[in-house]
């Protein structure tokens, strides 16, 4: 070749994907017709036009029928697939691979080798191919290389890990594409980025790199197809949303429509016609196929891209705010140490405060040592988490029936708390359950509602079950409680002394039962 890569034709055009996507989604017959001018240079004196036809399938195209105008100018222009044409302009496709742990649901990574396999093996021999993954690392796991040996080898050997840098792994790709002929990069996700790397700087690194850019879009929310929509219209690219059994016929379509690409060679007009719309026609299948773009090839711009004329694209911003994953780790362990504090305040485990004497026990049955216990216990005499339990207290104060109820189920299902501070507890672990499902989603108001409502209900359900177990298993040992007590009794000894063999050699709860009857 004499020169390097003068242009990409900058429009938003239909390659492999958009054409399995046809298939797929049984798109409508207007689209059949429709041709892709995919990438312009000169080299030397001519000038070299790589075309496709997107929804032609296995139809032969009739070069005699070929047309080819710039600037309303008919030339003389000759045409031939591009992997067996003498005239060789260098083609790359880097395949941008999602390696996250997301990866693991529903079969997707063992589906995803295998289309990445199958687009390696159907591929053009000519073809350079690329491979990136990305999950909590990025890395260029194949430069572009035409051995399919070795990128066969690097699709076996992907591992899972975790987290998405997507948004670096796409910029990678584009980097990786290197900087001559036609390049392209197939980007496979099914989620959304998990950096801080703006969805901006993405788009500036596809436009500067001057590459196209395909997405599958594997059972992506709708709210993050956006923002991969946006890379495929920054790439002139086309985003299809599949599920993994279709992977392997996308992969497959993609490589049959580089296989069957179209070179499309004439002479290098004169400095004052260098300038121009592109016009290119052909017939295939009963079908015309037909594409334009606005290019430059005159020989001063042949070190450099020509700059075209483009839509600027406003920036697409996801639903909701975004937390990064430091922050949201950070969060939950903080919310987790915070709601574990209360909790142990709340059962009195954090209390330093020192036991009774056998003289304090006794002089609260007084009327003098009563009252002294009473102002004791007044919340402002321990703190913040007896002002908390005293809030509840007189939340309770107002429903005697609910208080009730509540002590009664407490009491059966063995835990020594107060109402007060069973809800304090319950409180808490509600606010935690909403907090963590806000975390976990990224700011999703229906996550965390789902996350207040367990918080919520799951406490109540874990009461009833402790409560339902401890019943059942005083009932159960109940016989042999009294058959023991009916033996120690016809031994001589008192009930008294009975209770209290009972509780010496008998199993919770029943032990701890007649432990409060003595």
């Amino acid at each position: 070749m004499t020169g390097t890569g003068l242009v990409s034709a900058r429009r938003i055009s239909a390659l492999g994907l958009a054409a399995c996507a046809l298939v797929v989604a049984g798109a409508a017959p207007a689209w059949a017709a429709e041709g892709s001018i995919d990438h312009v240079e000169r080299q030397g004196d001519r000038v070299q036009v790589l075309f496709s036809l997107p929804g032609a399938g296995d139809a032969e195209p009739d070069f005699e029928t070929l047309s080819v105008s710039l600037a309303d100018t008919e030339l003389n222009a000759e045409a031939g697939f591009a992997a067996d044409s003498e005239v060789k302009v260098s083609r790359t496709t880097v395949l941008a691979m999602d390696v996250s742990n997301s990866m693991r649901r529903d079969n997707r990574f063992a589906q995803a080798q295998e289309a990445a396999r199958a687009f390696i093996q159907s591929a053009p021999k000519d073809l350079q191919i690329g491979i990136v993954t990305f999950a909590n690392e990025v890395t260029v796991a194949l430069p572009p290389s035409p051995d399919r040996e070795a990128a066969t080898a690097v699709i076996d050997g992907l591992e899972l890990s975790q987290q998405t840098r997507l948004h670096e792994g796409l910029i990678q790709a584009v980097e990786a594409s290197g900087g001559e002929g036609a390049r392209s990069v197939l980007l496979l996700s099914d989620g959304r980025d998990t950096t801080d790397t703006p969805v901006e700087d993405v788009v500036a690194a596809i436009e500067e790199g001057d590459v196209r850019v395909d997405v599958i879009a594997l059972d992506v929310p709708a709210r993050d197809t956006a923002v991969l929509e946006q890379f495929a219209s920054a790439g002139n690219g086309t985003t299809v949303s599949a599920d993994p059994d279709s992977l392997t016929s996308l992969f497959t379509a993609e490589a049959e429509t580089l296989a069957r690409q179209v070179v499309v060679s004439f002479d290098a007009p004169g400095p004052g016609a260098s300038e121009g719309t592109l016009s290119v026609a052909i017939d295939a299948g009963g079908e015309q196929y037909v594409d334009s773009a606005f290019v430059n090839v005159s020989a001063e711009n042949s070190e450099q891209p020509a700059a075209q004329p483009r839509t600027e694209l406003s920036p697409v911003q996801p639903t909701g705010f975004r937390v990064s994953r430091d922050l949201m780790v950070a969060g939950i362990v903080g919310a987790g140490l915070a709601v574990l504090v209360l909790m142990l305040a709340a059962f009195g485990v954090l209390s330093g405060g020192r036991k009774d004497s056998v003289e304090d026990r006794i002089s609260a049955y007084t009327r003098k040592g009563s009252r002294k216990l009473a102002q004791a216990k007044q919340p402002q005499a321990q703190g913040v988490t007896a002002q908390a339990v005293g809030i509840a207290e007189k939340a309770l104060s107002g429903n005697a029936g609910l208080a009730s109820r509540l002590a009664d189920k407490l009491e059966a299902a063995g835990l020594a708390l107060k109402p007060a501070e069973w809800l304090l507890a319950h409180a808490g672990i509600a606010f935690f359950g909403g907090l963590l499902g806000l975390l976990l989603s990224s700011g999703n108001v229906l996550i965390m509602a789902l996350g207040l409502v367990l918080g919520t209900i799951l406490p109540w359900i874990y009461l009833s079950i402790k409560r339902s177990r401890r019943v059942k298993a005083f009932k159960a040992g109940l016989a042999d409680t009294l058959q023991l007590m009916a033996g120690s009794l016809s031994a001589g000894l008192s009930l008294a002394q009975s209770v209290d063999t009972v509780v010496r050699e008998g199993n919770d709860p029943i032990a701890s039962e007649f432990r409060r009857a003595i």
